[in-house]
């Protein structure tokens, strides 16, 4: 599979990381609990709410791509980047894996600053080669100790039926 780092620094959910519950409760003796905007709930119904509500927060998406030393070799990820979060409900980011910046781990911390509890990398690469199997590792595992989150990749857009097909239709598309 792709890599996929956990950072042993992130607070696991945990009751006592619920230190809040109290204030978002409201005891009605003999009647059970309401969570504010509820109607009354048992206690753990309660529980599993919130905690529900903890593991839907926003998944950043942070677009990686090679870099370059041309600067307006950006633009075509920065327009990708407008319509990826034009379209998803999380933060989305760009980072590059050399001469570009930001980097890897800039870019996650940056989603999650943006509010995201996770972060998937979607490398923009067409296969499978040494900086997919010997640097993204690297670099997800630094990510996540430095951002404190889950931080995932994402086959290579290239392994995408739907992206070759795209190629295909875009090269087939030269010819007419």
């Amino acid at each position: 599979g792709y890599p996929s780092v956990v950072a042993d620094e992130r607070p696991r959910r945990h009751w006592k990381h619920l230190h809040w519950l109290p204030r978002m409760l409201t005891e009605y003796p003999g009647r059970g609990t309401t969570l504010a905007g509820q109607g009354r709930l048992h206690y753990s119904a309660v529980i599993h709410s919130i905690l529900h509500r903890q593991s839907t927060m926003p998944t950043g998406l942070v677009l990686f791509g090679h870099g370059a030393r041309d600067p307006r070799w950006r633009e075509p990820f920065e327009r990708l980047a407008l319509a990826v979060a034009a379209r998803h409900p999380g933060p989305v980011s760009l980072a590059f894996l050399e001469l570009m910046q930001p980097d890897l781990a800039l870019a996650c911390c940056d989603v999650v600053s943006k509010g995201a509890d996770r972060v998937v990398v979607l490398p923009l690469f067409l296969g499978t080669g040494g900086h997919i199997r010997r640097d993204l590792p690297l670099l997800l595992e630094g990510a996540a100790r430095a951002c404190g989150v889950t931080v995932t990749a994402k086959p290579p857009a290239g392994e995408d039926a739907g992206v070759l097909d795209a190629l295909a239709a875009y090269c087939l598309a030269a010819t007419a």
